[in-house]
């Protein structure tokens, strides 16, 4: 699996993690990775993705930081990549800190429905709600 970060590949398999930047890159057993942690980086919805990794028998101190951020509509793929990474590469620590995704929008009754009691409904009025639904989405904490 991989994951377009700002300006780097964050990649999982065949047991490896792998980090590539445009003039770069930087590879380990995915076992060596002692903690993932994900949280919002910014304002606008992007997230952090902070890798702590060390090597067999190393002090706290022995250890390799890498920070990834990761643009807000990847959110989906981060959530994935973690779960993936603890469940099958072992990694022993994986702390997701970002707010639940929010609920899907409320069912609607299609407009040829035999329990549809009313006239369609105006386009101004669909715009309305299209509106307030999209409003009220990003104040859900």
């Amino acid at each position: 699996m991989i994951l377009q970060g700002e300006g780097v590949l964050v990649g999982v398999g065949a047991g490896r993690l792998t980090f590539q930047w445009a003039d770069s890159g930087f590879e380990a057993p995915a076992a060596t990775c002692a903690e993932l942690a994900i949280s919002l980086h910014a304002d606008d919805g992007r997230m952090q993705l902070l890798f702590r990794l060390h090597t067999a028998g190393a002090t706290e101190s022995g250890h390799v930081l890498v920070r990834v951020v990761v643009a807000a509509e990847f959110e989906l793929e981060v959530r994935e990549f973690a779960e993936r990474c603890a469940r099958e590469y072992g990694v022993a620590r994986v702390r997701v800190a970002l707010p639940p995704p929010p609920p899907p929008p409320p069912p609607r009754i299609p407009a040829d429905s035999a329990e549809w009691t009313i006239s369609p409904v105006a386009p101004l009025t669909e715009a309305l709600f299209t509106e307030v639904l999209r409003r009220s989405a990003r104040r859900v904490p």
